[in-house]
């Protein structure tokens, strides 16, 4: 057992002991070629650093990935986002005391049609008086028609057919025209057109009692439920129109100017869905804080489906055409900013951006043939000399 212990150990050294050996050679095989091959490897390495590295240091040199722009003619638009909302939202207040009587849901969501009837208010005692004024009504036309009779008979017929078509359950037929002043004076004096009119504003005000849908739509929001007893000038129901969308997208006030009425507008998501519209008002102040014009888009043609409260991005079409350069996003700094060539250094510049879009940004007021650089640069300075790659693109 002991010459087996043996064994095993002198083999488990000799193992280590070739291994280290190997790895010294490698080691200094490695060496002689990295001293032998030093100014080639050196060479490759700083080829690679230029291909594939935004800034390369080169002893005094750095290298920047830079191009000239040129300007190219794009239709001018103002651009904005804003909020949608229905062009007809209303709320539906009572205007009379009792208790609410629903016929369609009164909650959020419901949908109803124009015409259709959304709430009653309890007006048992309001017809029961009603009926009473007419019956008492009656018994005053019963009590002039002997004399009408008697000093009026070209015109008692027509007075007689009032009286027979008046009915307590209906509303009051049309009222006689008189034909003498003297006769007009005599229906004045009895109190006849008084009472006409009278119950005729009662007819009126028990309309007030049934509630219809003004238009196609749904309910906004609900201030009450049914069977709740409600007062004058208490809001029900908060109700928008169906389709009649609009949005309110805030502009630059610089750009406002070129904005018509009657424009065409593309909306978009963004997920991309598309949307058209046309300007249909705009405002005529300035927001303090943010320096914008308000200007209303009615949106007449969808491809998504458009809710109330979702945002889009507006492109409103203005008249005529401008000089834009198309920059990466990555290049600017400084919100507004990028680094150009001058003479072999790097310059700052500050841009007018016209727009930002998903990767890049529309830029006015830039030169034909100002070299930008194209990515961003770290710990560079104005100032800094600079060699640009051949291999740069915008």
């Amino acid at each position: 057992m002991k010459v087996r212990h043996v064994l095993i150990i002198i083999t488990s050294l000799l193992i280590v002991a070739l291994i280290g050996i190997a790895f010294m050679a490698g080691r200094m095989a490695g060496m002689n070629y990295g001293v032998e091959h030093a100014e080639e490897i050196r060479e490759e390495r700083e080829l690679e650093a230029k291909e594939n590295s935004d800034v390369e240091v080169d002893s005094n040199i750095v290298y920047v990935k830079a191009s000239p722009v040129e300007n190219v003619q794009r239709p001018i638009t103002a651009n904005g986002f804003g909020q949608v909302n229905s062009s007809s939202m209303i709320n539906i207040t009572a205007e009379v005391q009792g208790e609410i009587n629903a016929h369609v849901l009164l909650k959020k969501g419901t949908s109803f049609k124009k015409g259709q009837l959304l709430f009653t208010i309890k007006n048992d005692d309001v017809k029961m008086a009603l009926k009473a004024r007419k019956s008492a009504y009656l018994m005053l036309l019963t009590n002039i028609l002997p004399d009408l009779k008697l000093d009026y008979a070209d015109n008692f017929d027509a007075w007689l057919s009032f009286f027979n078509k008046i009915d307590v359950e209906k509303k009051l037929p049309p009222l006689p025209e008189t034909k003498t002043f003297k006769e007009k004076n005599f229906i004045v004096s009895k109190s006849v057109l008084t009472e006409y009119y009278s119950i005729q504003s009662d007819e009126e005000r028990l309309k007030k009692y049934t509630i219809t849908a003004p238009f196609t739509g749904s309910i906004l929001n609900t201030f009450t439920d049914d069977g709740a007893i409600i007062n004058p000038g208490s809001p029900v129901v908060a109700v928008l129109r169906e389709g009649n969308m609009e949005i309110e997208v805030p502009i630059a006030n610089d750009d406002i100017d070129r904005v018509e009425i009657g424009a065409e507008v593309l909306l978009s998501d963004e997920n991309g869905g598309g949307a058209t519209g046309k300007v249909v008002r705009k405002g005529a102040y300035v927001n303090a804080n943010t320096q914008t014009v308000p200007v209303f888009i009615e949106i007449l043609d969808a491809e998504i489906p458009i809710y109330n409260g979702m945002y889009l991005d507006a492109n409103i079409a203005c008249e005529g055409v401008e000089n834009i350069v198309e920059l990466p996003r990555k290049a600017l700094f400084n919100k507004n900013e990028v680094y150009t060539v001058v003479d072999g250094k790097l310059k700052i510049r500050s841009l007018n951006i016209k727009m930002f879009l998903e990767e890049t940004v529309l830029v006015k007021d830039l030169p034909n043939g100002t070299t930008v650089v194209m990515e961003p640069l770290i710990n560079a300075k104005e100032g800094l000399e600079v060699e640009v790659l051949k291999k740069a693109k915008p």
